[in-house]
């Protein structure tokens, strides 16, 4: 429960399979508190749709997306996968959960985007965020 414990700053909230689902709320409103969450899964995407909605120059090479195997295939081991899933079940969930509100959604990324078509990706972007999150994006670019 690495996650957790860097976020809520607790050493002691978590217990493995026994932490606290209040800690994982605890974890969820700091987040919140975030104008963007990007996903690491699809970071190169992510930084191109955020200075896209911020205006900024992001030069960065053509995208393509990297289809990894399953933690399950990398662990090769099914009683090994359910015991790290079950010990580390809170943070599994607040990663399910940041990445629903991060910028792009890591499933519907964009490959080959030209910088043409970048514009239009981060208005999309920025039409699928909640309307506070919008407001605060159109309060730093103006």
């Amino acid at each position: 429960n690495f996650a957790l414990r860097t976020i809520t700053s607790k050493e002691s909230c978590c217990q493995a399979a026994d932490t606290s689902d209040d800690h994982l709320e605890m974890a969820k409103s700091y987040l919140r508190r975030f104008t963007f969450i990007l996903d690491q899964e699809c970071f190169g995407e992510s930084l191109q749709s955020l200075s896209t909605t911020l205006n900024l120059k992001y030069d960065a090479p053509t995208f393509r997306t990297i289809n990894h195997e399953s933690a399950r295939e990398r662990i090769n081991n099914d009683t090994l996968f359910e015991y790290l899933s079950l010990r580390n079940a809170k943070d599994i969930k607040l990663y399910e959960w940041a990445k629903n509100q991060s910028l792009v959604r890591c499933n519907n990324t964009y490959t080959n985007v030209s910088k043409v078509d970048a514009k239009e990706v981060g208005d999309r972007v920025l039409s699928e965020l909640p309307a506070h999150k919008q407001l605060q994006i159109q309060n730093y670019i103006d």
